[in-house]
Order: C-alpha cells, then structure tokens, then sequence
C-alpha cells in the first residue's frame, strides 16, 4: 500500500512538472518570430503613425 501511495504521489508530481513547463516551450518559441511581424503572416510590417488634425 505504501508502494503504490508513493508511486501515485510521483506520476502526479511528474504529470503537474510536464503540465507546468508546456507553456514555458511555446512562449520561448514565439521569442524567435519577428517583432516587426503586426498582422503574424511571416513578413516584417512597416507602421506609420500622424497626429490627426484639429479643427
């Protein structure tokens, strides 16, 4: 019984430890994609902004 307590205890240490680094993997990943890239597809963008007129 004490054998199967401890090995129960471990699986679920194992299965949260996995559960806790998976999101840790895609942000690193998405670290590497362009940070010009506004609209994801890839290709840097070029942003422009003027101050709109006033009346």
């Amino acid at each position: 019984m004490r054998v199967r307590n401890l090995a129960v205890t471990a699986t679920v240490a194992a299965l949260a430890a996995a559960g806790l680094t998976l999101p840790l993997a895609g942000t690193a990943s998405a670290a590497t994609a362009l940070k010009d890239d506004f609209n994801g597809d890839g290709y840097r963008d070029l942003a422009i902004g003027s101050p709109t007129p006033t009346p």
